[in-house]
């Protein structure tokens, strides 16, 4: 049984604004990844008609994740907490869209929860 205080898990490692503040630009990051990728997967599969509605499926959950950083990253910057929540949960489609990339969805949920603490606390 933890008998640390509530607040130990904000200022482990590092500062729960860094911690925030990472998050953004690690989601702004796997969103331009992500969008490139797309991209160049429609590119290639140009003639297949199945794979190109994926691919353009997948594009579009791309684009929101890359709309989801930009929208942490203004709301963190700025001090706008809807613009920051409306990026939490946006960040959130595609980590568990790519379930099978078992890293994603497990640094998302941390993710979650240290952008909720903050929110919560420093907002």
């Amino acid at each position: 049984m933890c008998y640390c205080p509530e607040d130990c898990f904000d200022d482990c490692c590092c500062s729960l604004w860094s911690k925030a503040y990472f998050f953004s630009i690690w989601t702004l990051i796997h969103g331009i990844i992500f969008t490139i990728a797309m991209l160049g997967y429609i590119a290639y599969l140009y003639a297949e008609d199945i794979f190109l509605y994926i691919g353009a499926g997948l594009l579009i959950i791309a684009l929101v994740h890359l709309i989801a950083g930009i929208l942490l990253l203004v709301g963190f910057l700025k001090n706008k907490r809807t613009m920051f929540l409306v990026g939490i949960i946006l960040s959130s489609i595609l980590p568990f869209v790519f379930v099978g990339l078992i890293y994603l969805p497990i640094i998302q949920v941390i993710f979650i929860i240290i952008a909720c603490r903050y929110y919560k606390m420093k907002m």
